[in-house]
């Protein structure tokens, strides 16, 4: 004789609760780094610029006086 669950039962609700859980987490967590752009800042781009050569003096104090101003 069934209970009346058709196969579901308590254990099966808990899991799809802690599933959606994760997937709540998962989904938050990537939409908060996507607002930090996952990959360098902008001064740290600018120093490895710098660093490399790529730039000299006068162009890395002019642009990062432009990128502390924002």
């Amino acid at each position: 004789m069934e209970s009346g669950t058709n196969g579901l039962n308590w254990a099966s609700v808990e899991w799809l609760i802690a599933f959606a859980l994760v997937l709540f987490a998962a989904f938050r967590f990537i939409r908060l780094q996507e607002g930090r752009g996952f990959g360098r800042r902008p001064l740290d781009e600018l120093m490895r610029r710098y660093a490399k050569g790529e730039i000299d003096e006068a162009e890395y104090r002019r642009t990062k006086q432009v990128l502390s101003e924002k």
